[in-house]
This record gives C-alpha cells, sequence and structure tokens, in this order.
C-alpha cells in the first residue's frame, strides 16, 4: 500500500491529466456548429407544422449528435475533477499531522477558487517536500563520508605527538589558560552560529488573499465568460446580448446562474454571441411618443 505521500502524488499527476482533457473539450466550437445546422434545417422545414418532428431531425444530425457527446464528456470530466479534489483534501488529513506546510497547503486548498489555483498550491507543497528530502539525503551523505575522515586525522594528529615526545624526553606542560583543541564528538564539525542545518527549508508565507489568476473563475463558468466577453466588447449591454441572442430575461438570468442545460436551444444561442459567430450590434432604441 502506497503511502499517504505518494498517494497525494497520484492524485495530483491524474488531477492535472483530467485538466488538460477539460481544456482540450471543443465544446463551444461544436455548440456553434449545432446551431448553425439547427438554423438551416429551420429554414428547410419552414413553416414547422410539428416542433417534435422538428426537433427529432436535428437530434438525427452530425453536429447534433457530435455537440451533445462533447457535452457528456464535459461533464463526466468535471466530475472527475470534483471527485480528485475531495480526495486530495481528504488525503492531506492524514499527511498534514505534525507538518506545518501540509497544514497551511490544506487551509489554501481548500479557499482555492478554480482548478488552475488547486494545482499550483499542490505544486508549492510538492516542490517543498521534495527539497526536504533531497536536503536530508545530502546531509546524511557527507555525515558519512566526512567521519572516517576525522578519525583518520585524530590518528595521524596522536601518532605525531607520540613521536615527537618519544624523541623530546622533556615533557613541557601546557601554559595556563591555554586550551587544546578538541575534536567533535562524532568528527564532524559543529555548524556555525544562524546557519541553517540541513532539512531546513523555509516556506514562503500563504498569502492572505488569491492571486489576479488564482481569483479568476473556470473558463467554463457562464458569469466569467460573460464578464469577459463584456471587456473585450466595451459598451456592450445585457440588453444588447439578450437582443442578438433572442433570450428574455428570465432565460438571460436562468443561464447566468448555470441552471439551463447546456444542449438547451437558449444556450446554444447565447454561446454564439459570446464566441462571436453572431456579428455584435447595439440594440435599437425605442423612440418615445410625442
Amino acid at each position: 500500500m502506497k503511502t499517504s505521500w505518494a498517494r497525494l502524488e497520484q492524485l495530483e499527476q491524474n488531477l492535472r491529466r483530467r485538466y488538460q482533457e477539460l481544456s482540450k473539450n471543443n465544446y463551444f466550437a461544436l455548440s456553434v456548429k449545432a446551431q448553425e445546422r439547427e438554423g438551416a434545417l429551420r429554414k428547410e422545414m419552414t413553416p414547422i407544422a410539428d416542433p417534435e418532428e422538428f426537433q427529432r431531425r436535428f437530434d438525427e444530425t452530425p453536429e447534433r449528435k457530435e455537440h451533445l457527446q462533447a457535452v457528456s464528456e464535459l461533464r463526466g470530466t468535471q466530475e472527475a475533477i470534483q471527485r480528485l479534489q475531495r480526495d486530495i483534501l481528504e488525503e492531506l488529513v492524514f499527511v498534514h499531522s505534525g507538518n506545518k506546510k501540509a497544514q497551511i497547503a490544506l487551509q489554501l486548498l481548500k479557499e482555492a477558487q478554480d482548478v488552475v489555483a488547486f494545482l499550483r498550491i499542490l505544486a508549492r507543497l510538492r516542490a517543498s517536500r521534495n527539497a526536504k528530502v533531497r536536503n536530508r539525503r545530502q546531509g546524511a551523505k557527507r555525515e558519512h563520508v566526512s567521519r572516517p575522515e576525522a578519525l583518520g586525522d585524530q590518528k595521524s594528529s596522536l601518532a605525531k605527538r607520540s613521536a615527537q615526545q618519544a624523541a623530546d624526553p622533556v615533557h613541557v606542560a601546557p601554559e595556563a589558560g591555554s586550551q587544546v583543541p578538541q575534536a567533535a564528538h562524532d568528527g564532524v564539525p559543529s555548524p556555525a552560529p544562524g546557519l541553517a542545518t540541513p532539512g531546513q527549508i523555509k516556506v514562503p508565507e500563504a498569502p492572505d488573499r488569491p492571486s489576479a489568476i488564482e481569483s479568476k473563475g473556470p473558463a467554463g463558468d457562464p458569469e466569467y465568460r460573460l464578464s469577459l466577453f463584456m471587456q473585450e466588447n466595451p459598451g456592450t449591454t445585457y440588453a444588447d446580448i439578450k437582443y442578438l441572442a433572442q433570450v428574455h430575461t428570465p432565460e438571460f438570468q436562468d443561464w447566468r446562474r448555470g441552471k439551463l442545460k447546456p444542449d438547451s436551444v437558449m444556450t446554444g444561442r447565447i454561446e454564439r454571441v459570446l464566441s462571436g459567430a453572431t456579428a455584435l450590434t447595439k440594440k435599437p432604441s425605442k423612440r418615445r411618443k410625442i
């Protein structure tokens, strides 16, 4: 059975792989294609006598099937990411006992805004632990090598002193107040004051608030993409987007809250506006009656 640290690293690798799958999902592009196919089919069947027949024919189109498949994969990946995040938090509970860095990381992970921030915190924790293990091994190796050398120097010094005393029968006592250098207890010189011993690692203090990058929402968040679209198109209002997407205010608000299904017609219209497939124009203003 793997130790908690080894299992934590395995969970982190799985989370990174799932996040890459989420980034490669082409749900938005397929949504635009399905919307275009729906518009062409609607023109072909106009007037539409039977809405169910229209929906059945639309569901049989390749564009619609690819879109639904991408939506299904997107949901599966998002659920897998959520499970991995929960498993990582549970695993850290076993690791953090007596480990200050793990305690800080556990708190930061609970407050992470998205997967990117979550992975960044895990990387910092892993780098800190790897550095600690590496320094500990190097310190043990230096101690193992220096001990025989120190013992050899001590034996050589004693042999020289014995030979000198044998050659000179008159023994001169050391002067009062003089000190004879003493070898270290185990042959390893003690570290100088103020220097860090091997194994001591300084961990950067946890920030009081997430950085600007960590505070951004995930790419699939409707509110985040809506805000990004309005920043890229200054002067655009919610009324303009609702007008171009041909949706009412209640439906638009449901989409912002994530209550609309990703494969619904209304969602597809709004996504088409945000992706640039629909030309951006201002909503005509109502003229006042005189």
